[in-house]
């Protein structure tokens, strides 16, 4: 309509700069994501000419895919008991019906239109890295949890858009190996930001695609030759990979340390008595944490020192009392009243913030600390709260429960929230109404909310694109569909609005781009 009146491409430059917003608000600001999406709709309607989009949308049946699931969950409504929580939901979830809808029905970008959106995105990731890594630094001693370093968006989610940046611009270094002074810096700058982020998540993506990204540069190269070379260079990347983690892994041992249990003092300087516990791996630093422990001292000089009550958590939601014992094991202190005296007032301030070593801010092997703690917290059936990958567990063991009875036609959009409540206190579930979430599993989710053709269909996003563009080599949809593919198996990326707009985005721009252009390298 407005094309006519102003005798111009009216409508393509609203879209763009609708595009452009949202592609700069996914990791900056939900406002700008909604306004994006907001006139984005409000322009694909303005443009009309509704025979020609309905003809698009016909050709593209993943489009009818999104349609169907948001479809769905709005018919799901009448049987839902909860129908303020379902509105709700449906409402998080609009950028999914609008986005692939607008994208899949409207004449696809032209190429340098394309590639200017991706240009737009890694130039935002690099810029929002580059703060938040400035603010984390800046403020370390007042920074008590690491997600803090994501500043504007779930420290989880941007693992996710930190990842895609890193891939495209491999890609474009590929297509532009004149520009390597330009992606190669930003690419090192990025995966060293994902280092120092400490999402497991986002490591474990990072692995998946450099492989992809190997292979696919393998598959290019022209000379037989070459190829032999790089398959070998790949394996030894695999390998190198492979040890690596496994030495970080030892490295960090949980225990290492022998002790002759008889030989060990069993009062402290001012007569109090230490307890040992035997029969136990906890450690830190391979030094095992439970030896030489007065709590009667500790408590006395904590109180002295700190006004964070010995009996509370730590800002990360553990005992203060536990990340004190770590910290002074870390240190190589005894846990007494002569022990305390060495603890800095930094030191103070760091196991107030949940530090469990007085080496911070240590990158992955931290985060590998960390997790061999909680995988023996599992074995132990230890305290599940503060505790990722028990919480997991337990969220899983939920969402299997709810399937059990609710496998064919799920609970609703409106009843997931309250079918996962009750699933926990049926089980007399351990974790604190506040760590009790949903199953951390998108497909799982949809199962539980949409029935088994929800979760049929949100697997066909994947199997059609797979089916139809394998062939042609398209890395930057392989790239796409692999970090939500991961992504899904570990989050419930589609409960948030940020969530649902990254992957209704990138997942649109990638599918219905024009195909003329994926170059077959």
């Amino acid at each position: 309509m407005l094309d006519k009146w102003f005798n111009a491409s009216v409508h393509f430059y609203v879209q763009l700069v609708a595009l452009s917003a949202i592609v700069i608000g996914v990791s900056t600001s939900n406002v700008l994501m909604s306004l994006g999406t907001m006139l984005l709709l409000l322009n694909w309607l303005l443009e009309a000419d509704f025979a020609a989009k309905r003809e698009r949308f016909l050709q593209k049946p993943t489009s009818w895919i999104f349609v169907f699931l948001f479809g769905f969950g709005l018919i799901s409504l009448i049987w839902s008991s909860n129908l303020a929580y379902g509105v709700h939901d449906l409402r998080i979830k609009l950028p999914l019906f609008i986005i692939p809808l607008v994208l899949s029905t409207s004449v696809p970008l032209a190429r340098h239109y394309f590639y200017f959106l991706l240009y737009l995105f890694i130039l935002t990731v690099v810029t929002t890295s580059l703060w938040n890594y400035y603010q984390f630094s800046k403020n370390f001693e007042n920074v008590h949890d690491i997600r803090q370093m994501s500043r504007f968006i779930s420290h989880i989610r941007y693992s996710v858009l930190v990842n895609l940046a890193i891939f495209f611009s491999y890609y474009l270094l590929l297509k532009k190996k004149w520009m390597m002074y330009l992606w190669a810096p930003i690419i090192v700058w990025l995966a060293f930001y994902q280092y120092k982020a400490q999402v497991v998540n986002g490591y474990g993506l990072f692995i998946i695609l450099s492989i992809l990204s190997i292979i696919y540069w393998i598959r290019n190269l022209k000379s037989i030759q070459w190829k032999r070379i790089a398959l070998v260079g790949l394996a030894t990347f695999v390998v190198t990979v492979f040890i690596g983690v496994i030495y970080v892994w030892q490295k960090t041992n949980v225990a290492i340390q022998n002790v002759d249990y008889s030989k060990l003092e069993l009062y402290t300087a001012n007569h109090n008595g230490y307890y040992h516990q035997r029969n136990t791996n906890i450690s830190e630093d391979g030094k095992l944490v439970y030896l030489y422990v007065s709590e009667k001292e500790c408590r006395a000089a904590w109180a002295k020192r700190s006004d964070v009550h010995f009996d509370s958590l730590d800002k990360k939601g553990h005992p203060i009392a536990g990340t004190l014992y770590r910290y002074m094991t870390s240190k190589d202190l005894r846990k007494d009243s002569i022990g305390f005296l060495s603890l800095t007032d930094k030191d103070i301030i760091n196991i107030e913030n949940g530090f469990s070593n007085y080496k911070t801010n240590k990158g992955l092997t931290e985060k590998i600390s960390d997790l061999k703690m909680q995988l023996f917290l599992l074995k132990s059936h230890g305290d599940p709260n503060g505790n990722s990958i028990i919480q997991r567990k337990l969220h899983l063991l939920a969402a299997g429960g709810i399937l059990k009875k609710k496998w064919l036609f799920g609970v609703g959009v409106g009843d997931v929230q309250d079918a996962f409540r009750q699933q926990y206190s049926a089980s007399h579930s351990l974790l604190k109404l506040e760590n009790q979430h949903r199953s951390h599993n998108q497909f799982l989710t949809v199962w539980i909310s949409h029935g088994l053709i929800g979760f049929i269909a949100l697997l066909l996003l994947w199997i059609i694109p797979f089916y139809k563009y394998l062939k042609t080599c398209d890395y930057l949809l392989c790239v796409v569909l692999i970090s939500f593919g991961f992504s899904f198996l570990w989050q419930d990326m589609l409960e948030t609005q940020a969530g649902v707009t990254i992957f209704a985005l990138f997942y649109s721009l990638m599918v219905y781009k024009e195909r003329k252009y994926v170059e077959n390298r």
